[in-house]
């Protein structure tokens, strides 16, 4: 025996429930001890153990499935609900009930899937902001829908210094931690609404933009030496011959 049978609530209301406790027995038994065919081994006697019944009401049971049945719910083979096959039973709705078992299964499988799906996407977009670092250019924050159950993940007008420091660190290898410190601060200082100077870009693609800044630096640094990166890095400004290629460029 392999398999499992679920116990659906219509049998409860068919023809079968109006039947004595015995032949109630015996059809449960039947259905719980099917292979994945709807096959059943056994004769009365075997049948009947297993059952705990009496012999005779085996036989009554099994002559009862296989008579014509004008009250059952499954109309296919006149109500019939077994047949006698070599050494056992086939019960004749079983595949309508293997089917729905399936469909089932398969939908719970989909879900599961889907809510993994989800919750990854949660982990990746809402947790950690620095896996949504590189978000293209091109794409602008009323494109960055989605997130997991009912969920919008944090666009980088919303984000504040930690995130974008996340972002940052995610990246790393563009700036060395004194400018990626420079960067962050630059880019999260408040303007006059409040909000940091990053909300009012109209896209960000935090790896283009470091890699601009890495680029502006070292322009700095050959334009003005080392007393313009000192200065730089002592007050967070640029010298102004560079600063307003930042500000219009920035990434």
């Amino acid at each position: 025996m392999s398999g499992f049978t679920k116990l659906v609530p219509e049998i409860v209301q068919s023809s079968i429930w109006n039947e004595s406790a015995e032949v109630r027995v015996l059809w449960i038994t039947l259905l719980a001890i099917k292979d994945a065919e709807g096959y059943v081994r056994g004769d009365v006697r075997t049948l009947a153990r297993i059952a705990n019944i009496t012999e005779q009401h085996a036989t009554e049971g099994l002559n009862k499935f296989q008579e014509p049945d004008s009250n059952s719910h499954t109309p296919d083979n006149d109500g019939r609900r077994i047949e006698a096959a070599p050494g056992g039973f086939v019960i004749l709705n079983h595949h309508l009930y293997r089917e729905k078992d399936h469909k089932e299964e398969h939908a719970k499988y989909v879900r599961k899937w889907r809510e993994q799906r989800d919750m990854k996407k949660c982990e990746s977009h809402v947790n950690h902001p620095s896996a949504s670092a590189s978000v293209s250019a091109s794409v602008s924050a009323s494109d960055l829908k989605g997130g997991c159950k009912g969920e919008t993940p944090k666009t980088f007008k919303q984000w504040d210094a930690k995130d974008l420091s996340n972002a940052v660190k995610a990246i790393g290898e563009v700036l060395d931690a004194e400018q990626q410190q420079a960067f962050i601060d630059y880019w999260t200082e408040p303007m006059a609404s409040g909000k940091p100077r990053m909300s009012g870009e109209k896209a960000w693609d935090t790896k283009r933009r470091m890699g601009t800044w890495a680029r502006n630096n070292e322009k700095r640094y050959n334009r003005g030496g080392n007393n313009g990166q000192q200065k730089q890095r002592d007050t967070g400004e640029y010298p102004e011959d560079i600063k307003p290629k930042i500000i219009i460029h920035g990434g």
